[in-house]
């Protein structure tokens, strides 16, 4: 079964200038694919902190080339495996901090880095790996 066409893009905020909120803007980017050992997520919740505002100021040690898709911790439900990802299934629900590109509908992590929490068994689970 083919994709519908909503599905092959995703919205996301953008930073296409470095400079205040101003230069935040709304942009569709292409659907991301989990590559081998990563996992694709919908993204239901992304932290905004000062990181991310550093990260679009002029001269701060946070600034990053843009354009880019700012945000570095979100949680979220697994959408799609990638080749070789045993702990995670489908639809289970993900945390992780330090990967860029939050301010997204979806994302592809690798699967290491991510901490997802059983809550019918109310046990956590996975690994959290901080990446650099």
């Amino acid at each position: 079964m083919k994709p519908q066409l909503e599905e092959l893009v995703v919205k996301a905020i953008v930073v296409s200038e470095l400079g205040g909120p101003e230069v935040l803007g709304s942009s569709e980017q292409p659907a991301p694919v989990p590559g081998p050992g990563q996992i694709l997520v919908d993204i239901s919740a992304a932290g905004v902190n000062f990181m991310d505002t550093g990260a679009r100021r002029p001269g701060s040690a946070a600034t990053r080339p843009v354009p880019f898709v700012p945000g570095v911790e979100a949680a979220g439900s697994v959408r799609e495996l990638g080749a070789g990802v045993t702990d995670f299934a489908v639809g289970d629900r993900v945390t992780w901090v330090y990967a860029y590109g939050t301010y997204a509908e979806q994302i592809a992590l690798p699967a290491a880095a991510q901490a997802h929490r059983d809550l019918e068994s109310r046990a956590t689970t996975g690994k959290l790996l901080l990446l650099p």
